[in-house]
């Protein structure tokens, strides 16, 4: 009469104990996390490398989601400099940090001064 209880209230002890531990050590990858300091002295140095191809910087988000880690750079040119040429240091400089950054998703937003400073309202 008593072992069944017992038994079933082991059990579910032993599965409340397992659902916890996976909950625990699942739970941090599932928020936003700053990067380490690390990460951010390879980007802000790919940056000082393509200094002489923009004009103006106007910020840098990044942060990690699990596995992934998303780098948005904000980036100022010259109004002179055609589509083409803009996209082409664009894409230089997201390929050189995805490869030095393994696992990451890297967008280079060509911003105006005056869109940079809306966004900041």
């Amino acid at each position: 009469v008593y072992i069944d209880p017992v038994v079933s209230f082991i059990i579910i002890g032993f599965l409340l104990i397992a659902g916890f531990r996976e909950i625990s050590s699942s739970l941090p990858d599932l928020f936003d996390k700053t990067l380490e300091e690390e990460l951010q002295i390879v980007i802000l140095k790919e940056l000082s490398a393509f200094f002489k191809e923009y004009t103006g910087f106007y910020g840098v988000r990044s942060r990690r989601s699990g596995s992934k880690i998303y780098i948005d750079i904000f980036l100022g040119f010259d109004p002179g400099l055609k589509m083409g040429e803009v996209m082409d240091t664009s894409e230089r400089l997201k390929t050189s940090l995805e490869e030095k950054i393994p696992g990451s998703k890297v967008s280079v937003v060509p911003t105006s001064e005056r869109s940079a400073q809306a966004g900041k309202q």
